[in-house]
């Protein structure tokens, strides 16, 4: 057999069979030859007579051998039970512990793999939980960006999610207001109050400092640190702090803060990348937010200017949408909504005849009742408004009041029948409004009614054509 080819099964065989094959020959060989030359030779009985203990002395060299054997054997074993456990956790079995009830070197070696494998471990589930954080961070920007709320339900989420992220006990997203060229707190969670009401200077504070390096800072024993004075003195911090600028085309946007871990340890690697990597998401949605919002309020203004123009084709009807959305907008302080829903119903009562320009003028202007057919071309108004203001993304519940402002109490309203709370709280405010202004208006083909006239006009057809509590409301309102 080639002598590599041996040379390289040996270097395979395992340490425990090396080291047995090595005894053998270092001590069983010479013991036998020792005893085989003794006895070819014949000098058993002379060297019985010089020691009369020879045999007793043979054996007791061959059962020391063997149990030095036996101690190397045990310690040989320990050592290929090890490299069999480093062997499975160097798989990724990072569970496997090694077994080894040696108290000498080789367990302390064993005991101090175990405390590496446990400590590795503990960094594998903290990287996975902060996996499943920044994931769930971003799931929760991208679901925030799409909602009606805006921007404010998305810098709230991501806040409360970071501080909990990193364990920390507060903090806060400044932005930056333009009419003001100042930072103000947009979203604040354990901070004090008096921060809502104050503007942060960019030139003060490790905020100023982070906004003009444009890159995240993190300070400790934030009392004793000049840099972060400011934000220990106004209370935003009392141990340790993080500040990230909101940074997206070389633009700030605001800051992001977080303060104080909950075990008053510093921040550490992990808490820096984590908020690095979230503060560059916020910014580019906060970016993508304003375009956005700029882009809809242009076309807000624009289509706002094609209603101002279908009002202008009807001489008498001049000043109904501006009275109208006057009408919604105080009904709806004594119904006390919220601001989104106020802003909704002054937007929709300025917007909801929108549709009517692409109905004909002979139709519109017309004086006298409404053929079927005309009727009919007349009823499509609301269908083409929502056409029109569709693309305003955040303001999507203004397409369900332009397209069910016709809708009647008792059903017989168009375009889909709905009946009573099936229509939408806005346009059942925007059909009463929007009947009280047609009432108390002149027409040519007839004079407007008195406001006591047309308040018994809406009494008398509550919960036919109008909610019953909206009409009480507006009675009582205007």
């Amino acid at each position: 057999m080639n002598p590599k080819i041996k040379t390289a099964r040996l270097a395979e065989t395992s340490l425990y069979r090396k080291f047995s094959i090595a005894f053998v020959f270092m001590s069983l060989v010479p013991i036998i030859l020792v005893l085989f030359i003794i006895r070819y030779l014949s000098l058993a009985p002379l060297l019985e007579k010089q020691l009369p203990f020879f045999n007793l002395t043979i054996l007791l060299v061959v059962l020391l051998s063997l149990a030095s054997f036996d101690l190397i054997r045990r310690s040989m074993k320990a050592l290929s039970s090890f490299s069999s456990s480093a062997k499975v956790i160097a798989n990724g079995n990072y569970g496997q512990k090694v077994k080894i009830a040696h108290k000498d070197e080789i367990g302390d070696l064993a005991d101090s793999f175990n405390k590496i494998t446990d400590e590795l471990q503990k960094k594998i589930r903290d990287l996975e939980e902060s996996k499943k954080l920044l994931h769930n961070i971003l799931n929760k920007v991208g679901s925030a960006v799409t909602s009606t709320r805006g921007i404010d339900n998305l810098l709230e989420l991501v806040l409360q999610t970071l501080i909990t992220g990193v364990s920390s006990t507060s903090g806060a997203i400044f932005i930056f207001d333009e009419n003001r060229n100042d930072l103000v707190m947009k979203v604040g969670y354990h901070m004090p109050r008096n921060l809502h009401e104050i503007n942060v200077g960019s030139e003060k504070g490790l905020i100023g400092r982070v906004i003009e390096l444009k890159k995240l800072e993190a300070v400790s024993n934030v009392s004793t640190n000049a840099a972060a004075y400011f934000e220990f003195k106004n209370g935003m911090a009392k141990d340790s702090i993080m500040v990230a600028p909101l940074l997206c085309k070389d633009k700030v946007h605001g800051v992001l803060i977080v303060s104080d871990k909950l075990d008053h340890k510093p921040f550490d690697r992990d808490d820096i990348i984590l908020l690095s990597n979230v503060t560059t998401q916020v910014a580019i949605a906060i970016d993508n937010f304003e375009l956005n919002e700029d882009a809809e309020k242009t076309y807000l203004e624009t289509i706002t200017a094609l209603a101002v123009a279908v009002e202008a084709k009807d001489a008498y009807s001049k000043g109904h949408l501006d009275r109208v959305a006057d009408y919604a907008e105080r009904l709806g302080k004594a119904m006390k909504l919220d601001d989104e829903m106020m802003k909704i119903l002054r937007s929709g009562a300025l917007l909801h005849d929108v549709g009517k320009i692409g109905v004909r003028d002979d139709i519109l202007k017309k004086q006298g009742p409404l053929t079927a057919e005309e009727q009919k071309e007349m009823e499509q108004h609301v269908i083409i408004g929502v056409n029109i203001i569709k693309p305003i993304r955040h303001m999507s519940a203004l397409c369900d009041l332009v397209r069910y402002h016709q809708e009647l109490y008792d059903g017989n309203g168009y375009p889909d029948g709905l009946k009573g709370e099936e229509i939408p709280l806005s346009a059942r405010i925007l059909k009463v409004c929007d009947a009280y202004d047609a009432m108390t208006t002149d027409r040519p083909y007839r004079k407007g009614m008195s406001k006591e006239s047309a308040k018994k006009e809406l009494l008398a057809k509550s919960g036919i054509d109008f909610d019953p509590v909206v009409v009480e409301k507006f009675v009582k309102t205007i």
